[in-house]
């Protein structure tokens, strides 16, 4: 059976976002990656098919790192927790970052 709790993807900043971001699973990746970006909320996104809760980043050495949710987070039906669960707003962002550029050029 999938263990629901082991969340690898999030979104940052609220519930609504769509800035996906998947958590290193090595802890020292971690390490590098909450020393870059101290300030960052975490959030099960609604996007995502989450429950709006908060999250927060685990780190751990003899598993792999995780997001979990806060002891007050709503109860959470969100299906799919792995890397592939934020693909769609992974590629909404990059789109728009082309069409920010005027790299879309009809010819």
């Amino acid at each position: 059976m999938y263990d629901h709790r082991l969340v690898q993807t999030a979104v940052i900043g609220h519930e609504d976002s769509d800035h996906p971001v998947i958590l290193p699973m090595d802890a020292h990746e971690l390490d590098r990656w909450r020393s870059a970006h101290p300030a960052y909320s975490y959030w099960c996104g609604l996007q995502l098919g989450g429950c709006g809760g908060e999250l927060s980043d685990r780190r751990y050495t003899t598993k792999v790192c995780h997001f979990a949710h806060h002891p007050s987070a709503p109860v959470c039906h969100r299906a799919a927790t792995g890397e592939s669960s934020a693909d769609h707003l992974f590629i909404k962002r990059g789109v728009q970052r082309l069409l920010n550029r005027g790299s879309c050029v009809d010819k």
